[in-house]
């Protein structure tokens, strides 16, 4: 489930040693069947929580823009 390793990851102190960790995206959080259930047992709508997330994104481009 996680992405490939690559320049953008985070860097996490693990003990005296560090390692790389890939983060997921939204879109493969959302698909996880655990992130389904959760979201099912708590009534969340899939569809309506889509169009809030493309509305707050739209909201933060043109908040950048200016």
């Amino acid at each position: 489930m996680l992405q490939p390793l690559n320049a953008s990851c985070d860097l996490i102190a693990v003990g005296r040693r560090c390692k790389l960790v890939a983060e997921p995206d939204l879109a493969e959080l959302m698909g996880d069947p655990m992130t389904e259930a959760l979201m099912a047992a708590d009534g969340v709508d899939r569809g309506a929580l889509d169009a809030l997330l493309t509305q707050v994104s739209r909201s933060l481009t043109v908040a950048a823009r200016c």
